[in-house]
């Protein structure tokens, strides 16, 4: 019966270092996935920062243009 015992606390030994192990692989995957989100986020604000950039040329522009049809020149 004490090989019974014996046993159970290896096999008791070997899932605790398995749940310590898979909690840890479950950790650094959210991290990569938090990093990820970061970086998503980041490269989409510089996108809507060149889109607003370029939304203000354009809106310089029609100004311009309007300015200048409404002086006769064209």
């Amino acid at each position: 019966m004490w090989w019974a015992v014996r046993w159970q606390e290896r096999q008791l030994r070997y899932l605790k270092l398995q749940d310590q192990q898979q909690q840890h692989q479950d950790q650094a995957s959210e991290q990569e996935r938090l990093r990820q989100l970061r970086e998503n986020a980041h490269n989409q604000e510089a996108k809507l920062r060149r889109v607003r950039a370029l939304r203000g040329q354009v809106e310089q522009k029609r100004l311009s243009n309007s300015k200048l049809g409404e002086s006769g020149i064209t």
